[in-house]
């Protein structure tokens, strides 16, 4: 029987600061996005990905593809979507990229005004502002770039609950 010489903790030290990556690129169909967001959300659930946490994702993941599919890739499936992932110990970077000719954020009404009411478009932007800790837009908003912090690991201290301002919305966004 072969015994494992007893470590100093530089091992486990090095296994908390590791980084996986996942990509995953679809057809710009609204077909492909249940089976993108499934794939995307197998892999957070192996990197430990937290319940509550893996919910709000997958709700601000399922806004960001419809985005990319319906307006940046005009359901076109011979146009692509590109997911990347990043998961470390203490959350989840998301980047959704698509081929299409951006969008000007300041145009998207806010919801909660009256124009944003009546309006068909902008409701998903500010719920993956909701669900999400940081939410960017590139590349004149053909990328939208999301991150998570796990909120209840055991082993990475808990960021505390979100406070009021935390979440409310900036109509500036």
């Amino acid at each position: 029987m072969y015994v494992l010489p007893e470590f100093d903790g530089a091992v486990i030290d090095l296994l908390e600061t590791i980084e996986m990556h996942r990509e995953i690129t679809i057809p710009g169909s609204p077909d492909s996005i249940p089976g993108a967001r499934r794939e995307l959300m197998e892999f957070l659930k192996q990197q430990g990905c937290p319940e509550e946490s893996a919910f709000e994702v997958g709700m601000a993941v399922q806004e960001a593809l419809a985005n990319a599919v319906l307006h940046g890739c005009n359901s076109n499936p011979e146009l692509h979507v590109t997911i990347k992932a990043s998961s470390d110990p203490a959350g989840v970077s998301i980047i959704i990229q698509d081929p299409g000719s951006g969008f000007d954020l300041s145009q998207v009404p806010d919801p909660s005004s009256d124009e944003g009411r009546t309006s068909s478009n902008g409701r998903g932007i500010h719920m993956m502002k909701a669900y999400m800790d940081d939410v960017t837009f590139a590349q004149q908003g053909r990328e939208v770039r999301m991150r998570k912090i796990w909120e209840s690991r055991g082993d990475v201290s808990p960021r505390g609950p979100a406070t009021e301002q935390e979440v409310k919305f900036d109509p500036g966004d």
